[in-house]
């Protein structure tokens, strides 16, 4: 007499679909059935999702926000898994100035700038000029008559600033002054 016997139920069959949380299973009557298989976990290729299967269902979960990536050139994990280049100024490279400031909009890095002719903290008292923001994040150098220069001790110079040079011009002809010359 001819017959067959069928392979036992719970077999794995050749014929699998990676990543589907399933695997192909014999069921003992000649039949092939899919069932759970957790292990066989999806990969979606995205650095901000923990990929993983529950009960032959597969899931991409959003990792914490702020969790560092690399996909695309970007920097951090948002709240939705998608990697973006920063979520606070704080995560664009760089630093802070008085003349420029980091910023991120919609998961992109950027820069603010003062305006220009905004003056600057590091100044030298007395040399006719001012350093200010030039409006594109630099500090440039201008002339500034009311930063004049100190007392040269000369009574019979006036001292002051000209075109952002300090200047200690003489005092008109006949003016009181108390040294000699």
């Amino acid at each position: 007499m001819c017959g067959f016997v069928n392979t036992p139920a719970g077999t794995p069959t050749s014929q699998q679909t990676a990543g589907d949380c399933r695997k192909n299973v014999c069921d003992g009557s000649g039949a092939v059935t899919s069932v759970p298989d957790d292990a066989d976990r999806p990969e979606d290729n995205n650095g901000c999702t923990t990929d993983s299967c529950l009960n032959g269902v597969p899931s991409h979960t959003p990792k914490l926000e702020g969790t560092a990536c690399g996909d695309g050139g970007g920097a951090v994990c948002d709240a939705t898994g998608t990697c973006v280049g920063c979520l606070t100024a704080s995560d664009c490279p760089g630093s802070d100035t008085e003349c420029q400031t980091r910023s991120c909009n919609g998961g992109i890095c950027g820069a603010e700038f003062a305006p220009q002719g905004t003056p600057t903290s590091d100044q030298t008292s007395g040399d006719c000029k001012q350093n200010v923001c030039d409006g594109a994040g630099g500090v440039i150098l201008i002339a500034d008559n009311t930063d004049v220069p100190g007392d040269d001790g000369n009574q019979c110079t006036t001292d002051t600033c000209v075109d952002g040079v300090p200047t200690f011009a003489p005092v008109a002809a006949g003016s009181q002054c108390s040294q000699g010359g």
